[in-house]
């Protein structure tokens, strides 16, 4: 076995990085992923994803063995009909839109604080609701998503969210299948298009 001993390398080959055994290291970033912040229980930015216009949005190459948990923030700007956000998730690019996803809401209305709760009919559903919103009230969704790159595991949701001005809630979820993903889809149930951010982050352990 040989072994190599350096204080430090520098890239020499037009700035392009370092590549070790196919990971490419540059800039603080390794394979893209900007690993210059990690601290122990810190929160890394692995995925932004803004869309105008958009139908749904699918997002692929987002969680990977790198994370147990992660974290997805949901802002729209715009959206053009009124009803539930929902999300999938996807795996190589294909969206499991199977009946492979149970949940629970309890929500609260801001004009008397009363409190709802629904499964949004029987369980279970061929989607994860995360929350509502509609042409006026654009709704903000924070999202805790565990296990999602586990083949072994349950993918389970912790979905917080405010339909601005009217009422805020959460969803509590899970699949019914152990299956490893590494994308999102995320739809209006209404139709129509939204427009926004998504921002993905793992949680460093």
């Amino acid at each position: 076995m040989s072994e190599l001993n350096v204080d430090l390398i520098n890239e020499q080959t037009s700035a392009n990085g370092v590549t070790i055994d196919g990971v490419l290291i540059k800039d603080g970033e390794v394979d893209g992923i900007d690993v210059s912040a990690i601290v122990s229980g810190s929160l890394v930015l692995v995925n932004k994803t803004t869309f105008s216009g958009a139908a749904n949005v699918q997002t692929d190459n987002v969680f990977s063995s790198s994370y147990n948990n992660y974290k997805m923030i949901v802002n729209l700007s715009a959206a053009s009909a009124q009803g539930q956000l929902r999300l999938r998730l996807a795996s190589g690019g294909a969206v499991n839109s199977s009946a492979n996803y149970d949940q629970v809401m309890v929500y609260s209305s801001f004009s008397n604080a009363s409190h709802t709760t629904s499964t949004d009919g029987s369980n279970p559903h061929n989607y994860q609701m995360i929350g509502y919103q509609n042409s006026t009230v654009k709704g903000d969704y924070n999202i805790d998503i565990t296990s999602p790159a586990n083949s072994s595991s349950r993918t389970s949701f912790w979905s917080k969210y405010q339909f601005i001005d009217t009422d805020g809630g959460y969803v509590i979820g899970s699949t019914t299948v152990d299956t490893a993903y590494d994308g999102y889809y995320i739809y209006p149930s209404a139709g129509g298009t939204i427009s926004g951010t998504i921002l993905v982050y793992g949680y460093g352990e």
